[in-house]
C-alpha cells in the first residue's frame, strides 16, 4: 500500500526555512503512520531526476501546504504548483492548505485568495493557537487510519512550542523585517529579477493610478487590439508613449513608466483548458531558452501577436464570454540570443478571454507547424518550469483557480 503523501510548496529561501521546520514536525508525528512528506530541498538527492521527481510527487499528494511569505509574493512558479496541488489533492481526497508566514492577507493572490489559510506574524499572541490549529487541519486531511488526533497534536506542539518551534520561527520572522510584500515587490521590479508583483506594487513603482484596463471589454477576439489601442488613446499619458521606427511603420507604441516598459499579454481559455503557443515550434525564432510554452504578449501595448500567431479567420469572430484581468504582473529578463547581456525587465498586464469549447478549438485550427496548442489545465503541471513563461504560468493559475 503506498503511502499517503503531504507535498510542501515553496519559492525562495525563508519559505523554504519555514517548509523544513514543518517537514521535521509532520515526519515526527507520523513516523509510525502510513504517512511521507515531500519538500523539494530536502527529499531530493544526487542525481535524481528533480522535476520528474517534483511533477511525480504533485500527482501523489494527499495534502498540499503552500507556504507563502514577503518574498515569493505572486511567484508564478508557487501559483502555478498550488494550482496542481489543488486539483491533484481534491482528486486524491485532500486539500490544499496555504500558511501565511509574515505575509499579509491582503496580498496573497489566485487560486490561493478563497482558501481560508492562518497567519503567523511576529509578536503575534496567537501565533501558538494557528500553528497548532493548522497541524490539526494538516492532519484531518489525511484518511482517518493515517491521522493521529486533534489531542496528541496540541500536547505535541505545546512541548515543541516551548522546547524550540517558538524560537525558530521568531528567528525566521525577524530576519523577515525587510520583506514586506509591497515593498519587496518594488524591490523586484526595479532588479530585473524574473518574478511576477501585485498590481499594487506596480503602482507604487509609476506613482500613478495603473487602472489601465478598468475599461477593456472586447465582443470578440477582433476586437482586441482595438481595446488596447483605446486605453493608449484614452488613458495612457502622452509622457509614458514611445516609438521607434518599427513601431511608427506599424502605428504601435511602447509604454515607459519611470523607465519600465509596459507590456500586454492575452490568454484563451474555456474555464477547462487553455490555448499556449510554443515558441520552439515558430521558426525562425532567435528569442527561445528554454522556455516554449506562452501566451499572446508583445512589446507593444496594442498586441498584435494573437493576429500573427493564431492563422483562424473564424476563431477572430468567436463571442468573447467574459473577461478577467490577471492577478499579477509578470516581470520577465527579455534577452536576445544575439545580444545575451541586454537584459531589460518588462511589466506585462494580461488578460484571461473566455470563449466556448468549440471557439476556443478554432485557436488551434489552421497553424502552420502546430505551435498553436489548446491544453487541458490539469495536465499542465506535467510541463517542467522552465517550459512556460512567467505570463503563461501567471495565466494557468488564474484559469486554475477559477475551476
Amino acid at each position: 500500500m503506498s503511502k499517503e503523501l503531504i507535498f510542501i510548496s515553496f519559492s525562495k529561501e525563508h519559505t523554504n526555512r519555514v517548509g523544513s521546520i514543518f517537514k521535521s514536525v509532520l515526519d515526527q508525528f507520523y513516523e509510525q503512520k502510513n504517512v511521507t512528506t515531500f519538500l523539494s530541498s530536502k527529499s531530493l538527492v544526487s542525481g535524481d531526476d528533480f522535476r520528474g521527481v517534483i511533477a511525480k510527487n504533485l500527482k501523489a499528494a494527499r495534502c498540499g501546504i503552500s507556504i507563502l511569505t514577503p518574498e515569493n509574493t505572486s511567484s508564478p512558479w508557487l501559483m502555478y504548483e498550488a494550482g496542481a496541488l489543488a486539483i491533484k489533492v481534491s482528486e486524491n481526497g485532500g486539500k490544499l492548505l496555504p500558511f501565511l508566514f509574515c505575509r499579509e492577507r491582503q496580498d496573497v493572490e489566485s487560486p490561493l485568495t478563497q482558501i481560508q489559510s492562518p497567519e503567523y506574524q511576529a509578536d503575534d499572541h496567537n501565533n501558538q493557537k494557528d500553528i497548532i490549529e493548522f497541524f490539526q487541519a494538516v492532519d484531518k486531511t489525511l484518511s482517518k487510519e493515517s491521522q493521529i488526533g486533534s489531542s496528541k497534536i496540541r500536547t505535541f506542539l505545546v512541548d515543541l512550542w516551548n522546547e524550540s518551534l517558538k524560537v525558530d520561527l521568531e528567528l525566521i520572522a525577524s530576519d523577515m523585517n525587510n520583506f514586506s510584500a509591497s515593498a519587496y515587490g518594488e524591490k523586484r521590479l526595479l532588479s530585473g529579477v524574473n518574478e511576477s508583483l501585485s498590481l499594487r506594487s506596480a503602482e507604487t513603482v509609476a506613482q500613478h493610478d495603473m487602472s489601465l484596463l478598468d475599461d477593456f471589454s472586447p465582443k470578440t477576439p477582433n476586437d482586441i487590439e482595438s481595446q488596447f489601442e483605446k486605453i493608449v488613446r484614452s488613458q495612457v499619458p502622452k509622457k509614458w508613449l514611445h516609438r521607434n521606427a518599427d513601431d511608427i511603420k506599424y502605428n504601435v507604441h511602447r509604454v515607459l513608466v519611470n523607465g519600465t516598459r509596459f507590456s500586454t499579454f492575452v490568454s484563451f481559455t474555456d474555464g477547462k483548458r487553455i490555448v499556449l503557443f510554443d515558441r520552439k515550434k515558430d521558426q525562425p525564432n532567435t528569442n527561445v531558452y528554454n522556455e516554449r510554452f506562452d501566451v499572446f504578449g508583445s512589446v507593444q501595448f496594442e498586441n498584435r501577436t494573437i493576429r500573427l500567431k493564431i492563422k483562424n479567420k473564424q476563431f477572430f469572430n468567436s463571442t468573447i464570454l467574459k473577461t478577467e484581468e490577471i492577478a499579477g504582473i509578470a516581470i520577465e529578463d527579455t534577452r536576445d540570443k544575439r545580444t545575451v547581456d541586454n537584459i531589460e525587465t518588462v511589466v506585462m498586464v494580461g488578460m484571461c478571454i473566455y470563449l466556448s469549447p468549440e471557439d476556443l478549438d478554432l485557436a488551434a485550427k489552421d497553424t502552420i507547424n502546430g505551435e498553436v496548442g489548446v491544453y487541458h489545465l490539469g495536465k499542465l503541471f506535467d510541463f517542467t518550469r522552465e517550459a512556460i513563461t512567467s505570463k503563461a504560468s501567471l495565466s494557468i493559475s488564474h484559469s486554475l483557480s477559477k475551476i
